[in-house]
């Protein structure tokens, strides 16, 4: 065979074979980036999954105390109704306002007219 045509057809496969790979990462590019946000996708749902079944177990917890416990009763009756047993006194301590914010209103006060 001759040189010069040998040469040429083993640069003519080279050339076929680098477009070949460009054609082909070409191709794959998209579906990888889509396989790659599926992914994503997936763990941030799992991790959202793990989340909501701590919940429904705290939840869980909770329900079966309240069925069970009669102080788990009482607690909730005191601290979300308020509610208390003959003669008991309950006080509510509301805080006063932070820092912070009266500052604030203490400056905005300052630049009106």
């Amino acid at each position: 065979m001759n040189p010069k045509r040998s040469r040429f057809l083993l640069s003519l496969f080279y050339f076929f074979l680098i477009v070949m790979g460009i054609l082909a990462a070409m191709l794959i590019w998209p579906a990888y980036r889509d396989y790659r946000e599926r992914q994503e996708e997936y763990f941030r749902f799992k991790e959202i999954s793990t989340d909501k079944r701590d919940k429904v177990n705290e939840l869980r917890h909770d329900v079966n105390a309240l069925e069970r416990d009669p102080a788990a009763v009482e607690k909730v009756a005191r601290e979300k109704f308020g509610l208390c047993e003959d003669g008991e006194t309950v006080i509510i301590y509301n805080p006063p306002p932070k820092k912070a914010s009266a500052v604030k209103e203490g400056s905005a006060r300052k630049d009106t007219p």
